[in-house]
């Protein structure tokens, strides 16, 4: 654990703006295991993350690692030691057994550099504005607890359906929980049974729904816009501009990824 000051502080210079973020990252989802760093002296001047996750499509599961975080400081960049560090989290992520590599990149620029490594744009997310609606009777909008995984996993799976997609458990949906707080909210009619869910981020003057799915997913977001005022919805399983990447890390993975019909969804929700 001694190295994570100097990986805050190569993080904090190349993703500033996210001392809370990155202090809650730090403390919930960061493993030193899952982490190459470079190097010289008693410096580090960069690091990449490869985060385990699965990726599954019709039943089928697909063990890969999720890039995070990777950047260099800018006094060491333009020496190739971020292709060197993905190049060995590559080679060690075949020696685990894993099939890909997937990430989201910071901004659009980046598709360029992470290209000749092997990733291919293929991830697509959808932006739209939603709909201004009140609460329809029947319904409750209310934060997401603990008691309610179970049916978030079996929605979820039930959204992406017939498409390449991380895998989510109850523990990724407590990391969610945790890093939205209320604001991670649930919408279940008088039954209540649970038809969608939402992921807002309401700070700065355009509030924003990071993620929003399930068969009542445009009732919900209308809901949210009203109580909001305006918002942009995100949603993963839409035909909208190119976010993500994937890299094939083995032949079948290969075959795989060139006989895709729908675009994968790979979002953490840590972007």
């Amino acid at each position: 654990m001694s190295d994570r000051a100097a990986l805050e502080a190569v993080y904090a210079d190349c993703f500033p703006g996210e001392p809370a973020f990155m202090t809650w990252f730090f403390d919930r989802v960061w493993r030193p295991e899952d982490t190459l760093v470079w190097q010289e002296g008693d410096a580090i001047l960069a690091d990449v993350l490869a985060i385990p996750v699965t990726l599954a499509l019709d039943g089928e599961r697909w063990p890969a690692h999720y890039i995070y975080a990777a950047g260099t400081l800018p006094e060491a960049r333009g020496r190739g030691i971020m292709g060197a560090l993905l190049n060995q989290a590559f080679e060690d992520g075949r020696a685990a057994g894993q099939q890909l590599s997937v990430l989201i990149t910071q901004n659009d620029s980046l598709f360029d550099f992470y290209r000749p490594f092997g990733y291919a744009t293929l991830s697509e997310i959808a932006r739209r504005e939603a709909a201004s609606e009140a609460l329809s009777e029947g319904y409750r909008l209310r934060p997401a607890e603990a008691g309610d995984f179970p049916a978030l996993e079996a929605l979820y799976r039930a959204e992406m359906a017939g498409r390449l997609a991380l895998e989510r458990d109850a523990v990724h949906f407590a990391n969610m929980m945790a890093l939205f707080g209320p604001d991670f909210t649930v919408l279940e009619d008088s039954s209540g049974r649970i038809e969608a869910w939402a992921c807002a981020v309401l700070e700065g003057e355009s509030p924003f729904i990071q993620e929003c799915g399930g068969p009542k997913k445009a009732a919900l977001a209308a809901v949210l816009c009203n109580r909001l005022g305006r918002a942009l919805v995100y949603e993963g399983v839409g035909e909208g501009p190119r976010n993500g990447c994937l890299k094939a890390l083995t032949p079948r993975a290969e075959a795989l990824l060139q006989g895709l019909d729908k675009a994968p969804y790979i979002n953490l929700m840590y972007n």
